[in-house]
């Protein structure tokens, strides 16, 4: 079993000027939603809608939470399906163009940090169900004991949670797949600026999630979606 690999970045800076970098309506782009330096094809945001709704059952009476949700280009296609909607970014930058451009009826947003919320954020609702999709990379085993326990608290215990789009270490040269590749790798890990983030262990992963009293489920992805060679799904559970 290879270890789970940490992330050393700043990511918050690295997303406070994503919107800067990508430019004002390239939303795809806002929020890494690319491979090659291009937008993914829309298909592929339909795959992870319906991996999030079918994997957490989502119900016309479940109260969200969307963590991590950057401009929420997702979370405004997800939204719809439950009573309310809460997603929450770090990033101000994401926060305003989510406001602006993917606000609903059902949807508060709120710039805040994803592993110190309080119930008094979400306006003293309890949250049901729980998604983060293509942002576990961000956090770190230290920091998973923050999430869950936040997480715990806006539910009472009892939100299950789905974990999208998670770097499998296992299959970490799968996606840096030639010599030259694995070098820059090296490189940006060296430096503090690796482009993924952390690669998760899947044992050492469900093991974290039931040290803080959650059962973990891996999901293996649709094999068409981009990620899928690289990339696999978590269905937290209380216990």
């Amino acid at each position: 079993m290879t270890d789970t690999i940490e992330s050393k970045r700043d990511w918050r800076s690295h997303w406070a000027g994503a919107v800067e970098r990508a430019g004002p309506e390239e939303f795809l782009a806002q929020v890494g939603f690319t491979a090659n330096g291009r937008p993914k094809e829309a298909i592929q945001l339909d795959l992870i809608e319906k991996a999030v709704r079918e994997g957490l059952a989502i119900a016309p009476s479940d109260i969200l939470l969307d963590l991590c949700c950057g401009n929420g280009l997702l979370t405004k296609r997800i939204a719809p399906m439950a009573r309310r909607m809460y997603g929450v970014d770090f990033s101000p930058a994401l926060i305003e163009v989510a406001c602006r451009r993917f606000s609903g009826p059902n949807i508060t947003y709120l710039c805040h940090s994803a592993v110190d919320l309080e119930i008094i954020d979400v306006g003293g609702d309890r949250i049901t169900k729980v998604y983060m999709i293509g942002a576990l990379q961000y956090f770190t085993p230290e920091s998973i004991g923050s999430l869950m326990g936040t997480i715990r608290k806006l539910s009472e215990g009892a939100a299950p949670i789905y974990f999208a789009d998670i770097p499998d270490v296992e299959h970490l040269y799968d996606f840096y797949d030639t010599a030259e590749r694995r070098a820059e790798y090296q490189r940006r890990l060296a430096a503090g600026t690796e482009a993924v983030g952390t690669w998760w262990s899947k044992p050492a992963l469900v093991k974290l999630c039931e040290k803080f009293g959650y059962a973990a489920q891996i999901i293996s992805q649709d094999a068409t979606r981009y990620g899928a060679h690289y990339r696999f799904d978590l269905l937290v559970r209380p216990k």
